[in-house]
Order: structure tokens, then sequence, then C-alpha cells
């Protein structure tokens, strides 16, 4: 009988071969795992590698494309653009750091956006700059025509655009676009801002010297309601004509004109303000338009042997009125206060009363101007005439 204790020995033995086979298995499949993960490091890296050579690469092709005065085409001068392309070299350097830390960490979103933001900073100055130049040409060649108005509406913009193309133009990096600095503790201007000043309005006077002298001419006195009508639209368009891309804004051109004013004398003694509201505006339109129709209605009535009434062309009888209370108003010696046509309570203000302290230089209305935050009215002072215009009841 075999003895207990050499089986269990030659079991133990038995035992401590199958481990030992195991342990040599997983040995190999462990050694096949690590073979596999070195060579996915490596690959990786070699990735990494092919991407930070490509991020390298687009920065240098990046950079060449933007070296030195790239930006600007030749229209602008280096003193135009000396600000703007400080602030390009700025961004340049920005963009690189950015980019050479992308190139050691090419995954890192962080620094791929950032990198991005620089890249479309540069665009947005490219475009501007180019946009900028656009602008410079077009006021360039009005300024050296003689084309822009020397309206007294016009004196603003005039000098900005002087200000705007003649010298240094900035980028500003924290709101990436064009500003036009104002001098020492003024607030810069965005030069998106910046509208073309309006033209002399030659083309529309023109227009409406041409429609003038057709309603002149004896042989129209016979128009029908519909054909004046349709006149008086057409020279009202051309009279109200605004483009600010254009440069265009005819009544005040208009009415600093001095060729056309040989044509409408009538037009001098009607005043204009860039304050003035849209509504208000309309209504000196239609004021120049009432003079441009009456050429017609003069003819015709002389044809007829009539006789032609002082108080212009069109008017109704509501506004003929309101001319005639005004006028009464403007003799006496107190300052009164009434409702206009307009719907609004205006004050005239006869020359040498006081109003509100101050004695009047000339026979003024005042008239309600626009209303602030609160909803109260804001009160302005302008000359009789302009005021009656100003507060008619519209058709």
């Amino acid at each position: 009988m075999a003895d207990k204790t050499l089986i269990q020995g030659a079991q133990n033995i038995a035992n401590a071969r199958n481990t030992s086979g195991i342990g040599q298995a997983f040995g190999v499949g462990l050694d096949k795992s690590i073979a596999r993960q070195i060579e996915a490091r490596a690959a990786k890296a070699k990735q990494d590698r092919k991407n930070a050579e490509a991020i390298q690469k687009r920065t240098e092709k990046y950079l060449n494309e933007w070296d030195g005065t790239n930006i600007n085409n030749g229209e602008l001068s280096e003193g135009q653009m000396a600000e703007v392309h400080k602030a390009a070299e700025a961004i340049q350097k920005d963009y690189a750091a950015a980019s050479n830390k992308q190139a050691r960490d090419p995954n890192n979103m962080d620094l791929i956006n950032e990198r991005k933001s620089y890249l479309q900073e540069m665009k947005n100055l490219k475009s501007a700059v180019d946009n900028y130049a656009d602008g410079y040409e077009i006021w360039a060649a009005g300024a050296n025509n003689k084309a822009y108005s020397n309206s007294a509406a016009n004196i603003g913009n005039l000098a900005l655009n002087e200000q705007a193309y003649t010298q240094p133009v900035v980028w500003d990096r924290k709101s990436r676009s064009l500003t036009i600095p104002m001098g020492e503790g003024a607030d810069p201007v965005s030069y998106n801002s910046v509208n073309l000043p309006f033209k002399e309005g030659t083309a529309a006077a023109d227009i409406i010297v041409q429609k003038a002298g057709e309603l002149s001419e004896p042989r129209k006195n016979n128009l029908s309601e519909g054909q004046l009508d349709a006149l008086s639209m057409e020279i009202n368009s051309a009279i109200s004509a605004t483009d600010v891309a254009k440069g265009i804004d005819n009544i005040p051109a208009l009415l600093a004109n001095k060729k056309i004013l040989k044509f409408f004398p009538e037009w001098e003694n009607i005043e204009y303000a860039a304050s003035m509201t849209d509504d208000q505006k309309e209504a000196v339109g239609q004021e120049m338009t009432n003079v441009v129709m009456s050429r017609y209605k003069s003819v015709a009535e002389s044809a007829s042997g009539a006789s032609t009434p002082s108080s212009g062309f069109s008017e109704t009888p509501t506004n003929q009125a309101w001319i005639r209370d005004v006028e009464k108003l403007a003799k006496s010696t107190v300052a009164t206060e009434i409702l206009a046509p307009n719907g609004d309570y205006v004050v005239i203000i006869p020359k040498g009363v006081e109003f509100k302290g101050f004695p009047a230089k000339e026979d003024t209305m005042r008239i309600v101007g626009g209303i602030n935050e609160k909803g109260e009215p804001i009160y302005q002072f302008r000359p009789l005439a302009q005021g009656i215009i100003q507060t008619k009841k519209r058709k």
C-alpha cells in the first residue's frame, strides 16, 4: 500500500508544475499587451509630431502672408496705417506664441481656440482695412472734386471724415474694430459709425429744375389733378432722397446749393436743422415741393387772367388760417401759447419780448422738438417762419 505522505508529495509537485505553466502563459500575454501599448504610444507620438509640424507650417504660412505691410494694398499712407501695423504685429506675436504652445500639446482645446481667435482677429483686421481703403478712395474723390455740400448740417460730418481719413486710424483689439482717435480726453469713434458727408445734390437739382421748366410752359396749364399729383410726388422724391452710404441727403444739400437757389429764392427762407425729427424734415421737403409746384399754378392763373395769392401752392385752409394767426400774434407785445395744427402747444414770441428771462432777438416760436425718457416734451426755439413749417398740419 502506497504511503500517504508520498502520494501527497507527488500531488504537490504536480500542482506546482501546473501553476508554473499558467504563469508562463500569462507572461507571454503580458509581453504582447505591453508591446501593443508601446506601439500605440509610438504611433501617437509620430502623429503628434506630424500635427506639430503641420501647425508650424500653417503658422509660418500665415506669418509670411502677414509679413510687413501686406495688410495695406498701397492706397493708404504709412502714417495712416502706423498704429494698425503695430496692432497687426502684436496679433502675429500672440498667434505665433499660441501656435508654439499648441505644437507641444496639439490636442489642447484651449490652445486650439486661442490660436483660432488670433487667426480670426487678423482676418477681421485685414477686412476692416480693405473697407477703410475703399471708403478713403470714395471720400478723397469727393473732396478733390469739391462734391460735398457746405451746408451747416454737413459741418460735423465733413470734420469727422477729415479726421478719419487724414489721421492715423487705430485697431481696437477689445472690440476688434477700427477706431478714430478724437484727441486727448475724448473717446475714440468707431469707424463703422463714420458716414460720408452729403453731396451738393447736383443730380436732384437738375431733375427739379427740369420739372419746374416743364411746369412753367404755358402748354402745361391744362394738366389734370392726377398728372399734377404725379409730378409733385416725383419732385418731392428728388428733394427728399437720402442714402447715407452714397453721401446723399438732398434737403439740406439743396437748401445750401447756390445754383438752385437762383431758381427758387423762396427756399432761402426755409431753415433746416439736423436735430429735426423725421416728420419735421418731411414737412420741410413738402414746403420745398410746394414752391416748385407753384410754378404751374402761377402759369395757369396767368393764362386764365386770375391773380396769384401769396399764400403759396396747395396750402390747406387750416394751414392758411394758421399762418395768418401766427403773423398776427407776432405783432403783439406779449408771448402767446397756442395750439398748432400739428397738435402741439407752441409759444409765439415777438421780437424784443422777454420769455423765460431772455428777450427774443427775432420773431420766434418755441416748439416741441421731441420727448425725453420720462415722456416730457423737449423744447426748441425756431425762427418764426421755420416754426410755421414744422407745425403745419400734414396731409
